[in-house]
């Protein structure tokens, strides 16, 4: 590991583990109705805010030692002068607006949001230190003039960049593409930028609905004015890259960045659709009276409606309706685990296979995942995507019991998977048909015998539900995409 700095100063590690998961969870005490635009909204707001603030540090960060074909990948990224010139200027814009505001709660947020883009850029500093990037020479960051309209086209802007880049970072997670210490280095980011677009579309929310009606209609043109600027700014982006206009810093890459995150191609369909699910997880442990960005995720809904009117239905469309429709949002760690004594504790780490399913659940998001940018129909592929999340976060749920009961389970590598990925998801899809069937026997019984409180098996209905979800669902949807084209009919029923 290449130590950035000493660790004194660190926080220890259950103030970081507390942080962490705070940061990701905040219910308002207050109870009732929060209208929009009222004292109340806004004070929930800026308590957000603070109350899930990450104490992080940048300067003390271990960046791991890369391969040489690692590194060369994460060099080769063309996105870090812009990632970087774009949080300094964020930085200076929030500051001038949060300072113009004579609205205590709204300038101490603000200007806290400032700060939290100041520090994602000395991140993005000593990574390009440790790592040995060259960048081109910054240019000035310069005040903002108009301290409104910067803040709207950042806001804006980190909408939609936040959108595609939770997407694009879970892609980069499930694909292995880099090492695995690098990529959890960057979630207190991924998710602090949640954050902050949390923030802007409650205060966005919140300043119209306190515009005098007068104000209104200028305040709209200025929004869609945004937005055209933002479109502008990307076509302008790319293109400077097609006319090979000095070094190719790619603004749109949260648009078009999987290839360089994954060595699978993934079509824009199967990529929305991840973008879709992880934006739902990334908000999903939020107080839901607060308002969440719409705009990039309804478009990204409308893609998705409209590339699959280019297909002919399949027989599986109703069952991958039914599957997407009936998907949960919840976050592992915040189901209510229970507390066990001593004898139910010993009975639990007495079961002899939490290591291989943990690897199992890991194991199976992994071939979801690589196998979903192959499916063809845009519907079933949305589906397929969904179900290498919620596999995926199967794996997180045993990760949370494992850590939080002691139990002796270790994260193995991910073996390689065979060259026929088609292969590799046929394989898995029948071992978890039989998996779940035997599973489901030994749930019963051994709820039946008490052999745990019933709080832990309340929790495993959770994902023994999903089980049955994924395993009857995923049959069904096989069968149409294949036999619906006459294709391998062995392969039609599990």
């Amino acid at each position: 590991m290449m130590a950035t700095a000493d660790r004194l100063g660190q926080p220890p590690e259950p103030v970081l583990v507390a942080a962490d998961h705070a940061a990701r969870h905040w219910d308002w005490q207050a109870s009732g109705v929060m209208p929009i635009g009222s004292d109340a909204h806004r004070d929930a707001v800026c308590r957000m805010f603070r109350d899930t603030f990450n104490p992080y540090r940048p300067s003390i960060i271990d960046w791991p030692t890369l391969s040489p074909d690692a590194l060369a990948r994460l060099t080769g990224l063309p996105i870090w002068d812009i990632a970087v010139q774009t949080e300094g200027k964020a930085r200076l814009r929030m500051l001038a607006y949060g300072r113009s505001l004579t609205d205590p709660a709204w300038r101490e947020a603000i200007v806290c949001n400032a700060w939290e883009e100041g520090r994602h850029k000395e991140v993005l500093s000593n990574l390009i230190a440790a790592y040995g990037i060259r960048l081109a020479p910054e240019p000035a960051y310069l005040e903002p003039r108009d301290p409104e309209w910067a803040y709207l086209v950042t806001g804006f802007s980190e909408c939609v960049d936040s959108f595609f880049a939770f997407g694009l970072f879970e892609v980069a997670k499930q694909s292995g593409f880099f090492p695995p210490e690098l990529v959890d280095t960057f979630e207190p980011v991924i998710q602090e930028e949640a954050r902050h677009i949390l923030l802007f579309a409650n205060w966005l929310a919140w300043h119209r609905r306190r515009l005098p009606l007068w104000r209104r209609p200028w305040f709209e043109l200025r929004v869609a004015a945004v937005w055209v600027f933002l479109a502008w700014e990307r076509i302008g982006i790319a293109r400077g890259m097609d006319a090979g206009d000095g070094k190719p810093a790619d603004n749109n890459f949260t648009l078009t960045g999987s290839k360089s995150v994954s060595d699978v191609d993934i079509s824009p369909a199967s990529l929305m659709a991840v973008c879709l699910a992880e934006n739902e997880r990334r908000f999903a442990g939020y107080d839901s009276r607060l308002r969440r960005p719409t705009t990039t995720p309804a478009i990204a809904r409308l893609f998705c409606r409209f590339t699959r009117k280019r297909y002919c239905k399949t027989p599986g469309d109703a069952q991958c309706r039914q599957f997407l429709k009936t998907h949960e949002l919840y976050d592992p760690a915040a189901l209510p685990w229970p507390q066990l004594d001593d004898a139910q504790l010993g009975r639990l780490r007495s079961v002899p296979f939490w290591q291989e399913v943990y690897h199992t659940e890991r194991r199976a998001g992994a071939i979801v995942a690589a196998f979903t940018p192959m499916v063809q129909d845009p519907l079933v592929r949305e589906a397929v995507a969904l179900q290498g999340v919620e596999e995926t976060r199967h794996a997180g749920l045993i990760r949370v019991m494992i850590d939080r009961y002691g139990l002796e389970a270790t994260e193995q590598p991910i073996e390689q998977f065979p060259p026929n990925l088609e292969t590799a998801f046929i394989d898995f899809g029948f071992g978890e048909c039989m998996d779940s069937f035997l599973g489901f026997g030994a749930f019963k019984t051994a709820r039946q015998s008490e052999f745990l409180p019933e709080g832990m098996f309340e929790i495993f209905d959770v994902l023994m539900h999903e089980e049955t979800r994924i395993s009857s669902s995923s049959s069904t949807i096989w069968r149409g995409e294949r036999c619906g084209g006459g294709e391998a009919p062995h392969l039609c029923e599990p």
